[in-house]
């Protein structure tokens, strides 16, 4: 239904409406494996000697890895001085600091995105402008990044000023596209806005202006050969 509408009336009798504001349907994340700029040597060691599987470093690196080819084999056993015909559950945890210090060296291709799916740009805009109608607003996207673990990550921010009906700074927390309801007086996100100079953009007091700052921190790490992450904000 092209008018499909959410309606949300309030225990004091309130009414509010959101109306629909986008017709495609966000695709579904997908299993990644970890990127090697994101691993410590704790994980690769633990990684390497729960391996059953592959009988060398080089299938190892290879298979439980993201962006791992043959060539970037070559690379990481000229930096690290370490055999890549060696068995993975036979390394050492200092041959995994080698490793690891080699990963930095090389250049690699961004980690994927699948595991990640961000609401948009676009999307964000229409939102903000459909229920806010702010006097300013602006939307930025990052490009992903990688964590500890190997654990790719994309955070998107919005900003809307001037906004009819709201006279104090709001902090709106998402996390893979799911409103933050908990604990926002010690989430980070919301430690990290209250940081921000604002006297430099002409705020003088943020809980005191008509703002809007949006954050989706987009987190996701599902690999069944590798630990499960979970973050709370």
């Amino acid at each position: 239904n092209p008018h499909a509408e959410i309606t949300l009336i309030e225990p004091d009798g309130n009414r509010l409406v959101f109306p629909r504001c986008d017709e495609h349907i966000p695709r579904k994340p997908k299993e990644v494996l970890p990127h090697p700029l994101g691993v410590t040597a704790h994980d690769l060691h633990e990684m390497a000697k729960r391996e059953q599987e592959l009988r060398t470093l080089s299938s190892f690196l290879q298979n439980r890895f993201a962006r791992i080819t043959n060539q970037r084999i070559k690379e990481l056993e000229e930096k690290s001085g370490i055999s890549m015909k060696l068995k993975p559950n036979e390394s050492s945890w200092e041959q995994a600091e080698e490793l690891v210090s080699a990963f930095k060296q090389i250049k690699w291709i961004a980690p994927s995105t699948d595991s990640v799916i961000p609401i948009g740009k676009e999307q964000i805009e229409k939102s903000i402008s459909s229920l806010l109608a702010p006097q300013f607003y602006c939307v930025v996207e990052r490009s992903p990044k990688v964590f500890w673990g190997g654990v790719p990550f994309i955070v998107e921010v919005a900003l809307a000023y001037g906004i009819s009906g709201i006279n104090k700074g709001v902090v709106m927390r998402y996390a893979n596209r799911v409103p933050l309801l908990f604990d926002a007086g010690g989430c980070a996100i919301t430690e990290a806005i209250k940081a921000v100079d604002w006297k430099r953009y002409g705020i003088k007091n943020f809980d005191e202006e008509s703002i809007v700052v949006f954050v989706n921190l987009l987190l996701l790490f599902c690999c069944s050969c590798c630990f499960y992450f979970y973050f709370y904000f």
